[in-house]
């Protein structure tokens, strides 16, 4: 829930952060009330996207640089 506040924080505010993340959990626990279920985060798949998010973003960036392959290399074998 920290992750999903901060980073409505940063785009929209701190006000629409709280009343965002206060409906989100009660989303959550209206859920397992009416399924009956225990609450399964899906952490896992967050931090896999940002990953794959910064991979990109780092990619991206050395292709502005417009590096040798012999940098390239050697950049990754760091």
């Amino acid at each position: 829930m920290k992750r999903f506040f901060v980073r409505i924080a940063y785009k929209k505010g701190r006000g629409a952060a709280i009343t965002a993340t206060a409906r989100k959990l009660a989303t959550i626990i209206y859920q397992m009330l009416a399924k009956k279920q225990g609450f399964e985060p899906t952490y896992h798949t967050n931090e896999t996207y940002e990953r794959y998010a910064k991979v990109a973003s780092l990619k991206k960036s050395l292709s502005t640089l417009k590096l040798g392959q012999e940098e390239k290399t050697e950049i990754m074998s760091q």
